[in-house]
């Protein structure tokens, strides 16, 4: 019995030991090329070709996810735009021509806007609407196409004309 409450006591004198700080520090290994190139241009592209209609003589195609695992795979493309926001927030990750600047609240804006815009694509996604994913897909376009319109890449670069 005297074991059992040492137990029990050690126990609760461990659940009231304060929680480990988060990380404060990140360590960005892409740069902002490379985070668009390998995980924002593949996860945009996938979501907007989710939904749509093409149009030939042959007569009209709906585009429209059919299974659960279609759905799965549009809203790992939905969390992962979303996340990516966050991912533009951190400092070191700013590309060396656009370091940077104390308070730069474009570069915020544009990043919270592109938060903002997977949120609604979430919320569309599990709704399983595809008209929904549809605007939603607008919406991502708009908010990348505003900060493309600011953070120009190199010539040549999908994101420096969107044309993905």
């Amino acid at each position: 019995m005297r074991c059992l409450i040492v137990s029990l006591a050690l126990f609760f004198l461990a659940s009231c030991a304060p929680a480990p700080e988060p990380v404060s520090e990140f360590k960005p290994v892409a740069d902002i090329h490379a985070l668009m190139e390998n995980i924002v241009y593949p996860n945009a592209d996938k979501f907007w070709k989710s939904v749509g209609t093409i149009i030939t003589e042959e007569g009209t195609q709906e585009i429209r996810p059919e299974t659960d695992e279609d759905w799965e795979a549009i809203m790992g493309n939905a969390y992962t735009l979303t996340e990516v926001g966050n991912l533009l927030l951190i400092k070191d990750r700013a590309r060396e021509e656009h370091v940077w600047p104390s308070g730069d609240e474009e570069w915020t804006g544009y990043a919270y806007e592109l938060i903002s815009a997977g949120e609604a694509a979430i919320k569309a996604v599990e709704a399983k609407d595809p008209d929904a994913v549809f605007d939603a897909g607008g919406t991502l376009y708009v908010a990348c196409r505003n900060c493309h319109g600011k953070y120009l890449h190199e010539p040549g670069d999908p994101g420096a004309t969107m044309e993905f």
